[in-house]
């Protein structure tokens, strides 16, 4: 409900393409791709349509890509070296077969075209450390669809993060207009490269760092919580730039939870550094003059008596480049910038 609530407000706007849906967790980002697909569908915006394979990253840790268990068969590795003695080749896509991850035994079976290979992972520690873990996914591509390339590819001349328009298909191949106006061809039957992309309605809030949309619609459960602390919370309020929507299923334990998640994994060994303190301190500030600051005394954090959030105006937040002592004592509802720069429009934050 959460999500066609997101998607239902998403395509009531006039400028869909200046709105961005924002998930915390990929799964969630993707349901929300489909969803908007579903309604352009059905409403006409979409045209000619073709299937297709796209490649979602499987993220992991390097001693997790030498565990046979962590593939499903299907997976697709990509080795960034070259591995002669198995006869890998740098850049190389093999197809994972099978997997024999049970007790002792650790071997997987790769294919890349005509080639087969089948070795134990752990042997060949060092080149499955150096590869990129992919999980085809059925979808499709039509015409008028925006999509979002997801690594470099220097023959396409394309980044990480452009942004492509699915502008006609022709014989099965899609044509789509790059930002600078260029065609791009992509065709996912001739291989992997091609299908390093994603829908780009909705997308996750680590990609959405550095981009910004008119407005922004935030999907923030309570149980992904833990994936929203002070520096995820910043990042979610300033993608827009007019208003942001926080979508959450219990809003007050969600404001708990951010105001009390600090984030900083490595405070403990770098917290006696005088410019981490600090930023810690404007952070926090930032978020307790939204949601309100908790108590130091070990119970319940404090509340705002507010009984509405929004909208918050934004424009006047707290400057991050200041020092901690010189912001303001938390004020409900509104946040003000203690600076002699000139007020900005106003950006709407509402639950």
């Amino acid at each position: 409900a959460r999500h066609a609530e997101m998607v239902r407000q998403w395509s009531a706007s006039d400028a869909r393409e200046s709105t961005l849906m924002i998930a915390l967790r990929n799964a969630s980002k993707t349901r929300l791709n489909d969803l908007a697909r579903d309604w352009l569908r059905s409403n006409g915006k979409l045209g000619e349509e073709v299937s297709t394979t796209q490649l979602l990253p499987v993220f992991g840790s390097k001693a997790d890509r030498t565990i046979a268990a962590t593939y499903t068969a299907g997976d697709v590795i990509r080795f960034t070296k070259a591995y002669g003695r198995e006869g890998i080749d740098k850049d190389s896509y093999w197809t994972v077969r099978a997997v024999e991850g049970k007790d002792s035994v650790n071997r997987l079976t790769l294919t890349d075209g005509d080639r087969r290979l089948s070795f134990n992972a752990r042997t060949v520690a060092s080149a499955m450390r150096s590869t990129e873990h992919f999980r085809p996914r059925a979808t499709s591509l039509a015409v008028n669809d925006r999509i979002v390339w997801n690594r470099p590819d220097r023959d396409k001349g394309l980044v990480n993060g452009d942004v492509l328009t699915v502008e006609r298909l022709v014989d099965g191949k899609v044509f789509a207009r790059a930002g600078d106006g260029r065609s791009i061809a992509i065709d996912g039957a001739a291989g992997a490269k091609d299908r390093h992309w994603e829908h780009y309605y909705a997308t996750s809030l680590y990609k959405s760092q550095g981009k910004t949309a008119a407005t922004v619609l935030v999907d923030a459960p309570v149980r992904d919580a833990h994936l929203m602390d002070h520096h995820a919370f910043l990042v979610g309020i300033s993608r827009h730039k007019e208003q942001v929507r926080f979508f959450t299923d219990d809003r007050e334990e969600l404001e708990r939870r951010v105001v009390l998640n600090p984030g900083d994994k490595s405070s403990s060994q770098e917290g006696r550094a005088e410019h981490r303190i600090d930023a810690l301190r404007r952070q926090l500030a930032v978020v307790a003059k939204v949601f309100g600051a908790p108590r130091q005394t070990g119970k319940e954090p404090e509340r705002s008596s507010r009984a509405d959030l929004g909208p918050v105006s934004l424009a006047n937040a707290p400057d991050l480049n200041q020092k901690s002592e010189e912001l303001a004592p938390p004020v409900s509802g509104v946040l003000n910038r203690s600076s002699n720069k000139q007020p900005t429009r106003d950006r709407g934050l509402s639950f």
